[in-house]
């Protein structure tokens, strides 16, 4: 009888063992969810931010190519770009001479434009580089007319909403956008792409 007992004794002193470890490894699973959705929601929070930023500031109007879009569109257009936080110091976000296939808006920090290696400007919060990048030549290509690098102080990392040429073809595609603007777009395309040509 006492042999069963102590038996008993053990097994419920492992089954214990088991739900205690399955607890552990329960919270530790959890608590690294947690940390993802932390992380997840802080980029998501950032993101909504940054995309609130840039409808509110009016940031595409500065652009002849949006100039004459109306707040629907350009909340649509702003709805479609990617924000990628970036930390790293002089990081390249596109070379001169590179194939151009996206354009950029500063939502914070700064960027160094060169051309042939020269500075020629400093780029800050809410500006707009690579927009040409929509438009291509005869050939159905962009070409980068500048290097642009990041410049990241302790306080603040450079953060830019993108938008790809592709998503922007198919905004326009879409009907999303308004017409008159979508009209004037293809003009400005077209005026770009006899200037990409003449340059070549």
């Amino acid at each position: 009888k006492d042999g069963k007992t102590t038996d008993a004794a053990r097994n419920l002193k492992k089954v214990e063992e088991i739900e205690k470890n399955y607890q552990r490894h329960r919270d530790h699973t959890m608590q690294k969810i947690q940390r993802q959705q932390t992380k997840h929601r802080t980029s998501l929070e950032l993101r909504v931010q940054a995309r609130k930023k840039v409808k509110h500031s009016n940031a595409l109007l500065k652009s002849d190519c949006f100039s004459t879009l109306d707040p629907n569109s350009i909340s649509t257009i702003v709805d479609e770009m990617e924000f990628i936080p970036i930390k790293e110091n002089n990081f390249e976000i596109c070379r001169q001479g590179d194939d151009a296939d996206r354009f950029y808006i500063i939502v914070s920090g700064a960027c160094q434009v060169t051309i042939d290696g020269k500075p020629i400007a400093l780029l800050g919060e809410m500006d707009i580089f690579g927009e040409s990048a929509l438009f291509t030549d005869g050939q159905g290509r962009s070409r980068r007319g500048a290097t642009v690098t990041t410049i990241n102080d302790e306080r603040e990392d450079v953060q830019v909403l993108a938008l790809s040429r592709e998503k922007f073809n198919k905004l326009i595609a879409s009907g999303d956008l308004n017409e008159d603007c979508v009209k004037k777009l293809k003009i400005v395309a077209e005026k770009r792409r006899k200037e990409n040509e003449h340059n070549n």
